[in-house]
């Protein structure tokens, strides 16, 4: 956990990073759970949202 944070703090603040790793973990259980996965510009608009 605290490796993909620091990777995703070269392009992002420390609280987006963190925001940004939890949102990666919990996509990664909705797709192998969820009846109909979430479109690619789904995904993107979410991601948007987290990162400004």
């Amino acid at each position: 956990m605290q490796r993909s944070q620091q990777t995703l703090e070269q392009w992002f603040e420390p609280g987006t990073a963190r925001a940004l790793d939890a949102f990666i973990e919990g996509m990664t259980l909705h797709f192998v759970t969820d009846r109909k996965p979430l479109s690619r510009e789904e995904i993107l608009r979410m991601v948007e949202r987290v990162a400004g």
